[in-house]
């Protein structure tokens, strides 16, 4: 059976529309449609149901996606690898992802792709956004820390930082005594990041102190800001390490203890799948995760 065919067929099945599939393929769609008539005349039974929106998978179709679906995936990376340790890197890669990921945790680990003649051109987007602008090619690589349910978008973990109650110097005194911990935090203001408290619920309910509805007196889209605020003792907040650590060695910031420690956050690089097939762009996400690697 021809590798074409199937490769083919994996890429309706996640667009849910051959129009989709043969601009990612760069064919026509005559072509994919002929592609998928001839798998349905060789298994005997009908892979989508056609729609004037798009196409819709049968069960058939399901069940040789979930069977197929990662082999071909991986086959099509070996062959870009392949090509990529033969052809001359050159171009843009996009990233997106929320400017504080950006900046101090993904930024200054990048610099083998320059070396290697890739420009880098950066593109904040907050929360899940980083995952539409993949889909809408707008970037090559998406940052964040969700697992993508997408199964056109590809990913690997990155690794992973503490999260840290991080207060201002000048209030260590009003957090000297742990069993005071939940009062002192009902009663003192905090910030926030503006998607919502994410970080902030998670250190909570790890160790398990509830400040009920209280709200925050200030809130900012990026962890960057939050931080500064905390310094200049606007209020308290949770904070990864990779953005505290050298404001803690300074003695700018403080770290407290929670009764059951700091919970951990784990950070993603995201792909689309079907850019994979890509030299350049098998490249670079190889040399982002060696980055990763050798930390």
């Amino acid at each position: 059976m021809s590798l074409l065919l199937l490769r083919s067929f994996c890429e309706v099945f996640r667009q849910r529309s051959i129009s989709r599939a043969a601009d990612l393929l760069g064919m026509t769609q005559p072509a994919i449609s002929q592609h998928i008539s001839s798998l349905e005349a060789q298994f005997g039974r009908q892979l989508f149901e056609r729609h004037p929106r798009g196409v819709a998978p049968t069960k058939v179709a399901e069940e040789l996606a979930l069977r197929i679906g990662g082999s071909i995936d991986h086959l099509e990376s070996v062959f870009a690898e392949t090509q990529a340790r033969s052809v001359h890197l050159s171009g843009s890669i996009l990233l997106s992802g929320p400017s504080d990921i950006l900046s101090d945790l993904v930024g200054p680990r990048l610099r083998a792709l320059t070396e290697n003649n890739l420009a880098l051109r950066f593109s904040p987007a907050p929360g899940e956004e980083s995952l539409l602008a993949l889909e809408s090619g707008a970037a090559d690589f998406g940052f964040g820390i969700n697992v993508p349910a997408d199964p056109k978008i590809g990913y690997a973990r990155l690794g992973s930082e503490e999260l840290i109650l991080a207060v201002p110097k000048s209030w260590e005194r009003r957090f000297e005594l742990p069993d005071d911990l939940p009062r002192t935090l009902l009663s003192t203001p905090f910030v926030a990041y503006e998607m919502g408290r994410q970080f902030i619920r998670q250190w909570l309910g790890h160790n398990g102190i509830d400040i009920g509805n209280t709200n925050e007196c200030a809130t900012a889209p990026d962890l960057r800001c939050l931080r500064n605020l905390v310094i200049a003792g606007f209020g308290w907040s949770v904070l990864p390490t990779y953005l505290a650590r050298r404001e803690i060695a300074a003695g700018t910031l403080i770290s407290v203890d929670g009764p059951s420690g700091d919970p951990k956050v784990d950070y993603f690089l995201y792909w689309l799948k079907a850019g994979m097939r890509t030299p350049r762009l098998t490249a670079a996400r190889n040399m982002i995760l060696e980055q990763f690697q050798a930390k």
